[in-house]
């Protein structure tokens, strides 16, 4: 028998594990925002991707009407697809419109895309992804990865 009076537990030694708990339940609660984060950002990509896809379809399906792709305009070298006046593509000399209501190919464009005539009578739509998808894109970076469809591939870097 100690003749010395006995200590008082301090507050980490009485609580220890209701604070290990809430610490794994806090964790868990992260890990599932990160996960849901990145499947989203992931379904963004993927999205983007299938409109760059249609976009380049209804290209094709121009250059078989017109033997051409569309011009880009006598002042510039390249027209931001989606705003502006080339948010649809129809059969016309024109091609890129601000409204088509007559031989429409499609009624609505990808945004924020640049599309520019390369060399060689192709075309070239630049664009980016907020997030690699297969082997598109860059995974060991994080952030924007620049991308360019052309009539036969689309590259990430």
């Amino acid at each position: 028998m100690s003749l010395l009076p006995r200590a008082e537990p301090t507050f980490l030694q009485k609580h220890w594990r209701k604070i290990l708990l809430s610490g794994a339940v806090a964790a868990f609660v992260v890990s599932l925002f990160v996960i849901a984060f990145q499947a989203r950002a992931r379904a963004m990509a993927l999205e983007r991707l299938a409109d760059i896809q249609a976009a380049r379809n209804a290209l094709a399906l121009y250059f078989h009407y017109r033997n051409d792709y569309p011009p880009v305009g006598e002042s510039v070298a390249e027209r931001l697809l989606g705003v502006g006046n080339a948010v649809c593509l129809d059969r016309s000399d024109e091609g890129l419109r601000v409204s088509c209501e007559d031989r429409v190919i499609t009624q609505t464009l990808p945004r924020n895309v640049v599309y520019s005539k390369a060399a060689g009578g192709d075309y070239r739509l630049t664009f980016t992804l907020q997030q690699s998808v297969g082997d598109l894109g860059d995974t060991d970076r994080s952030g924007i990865i620049d991308c360019e469809a052309g009539r036969d591939e689309i590259r990430c870097r």
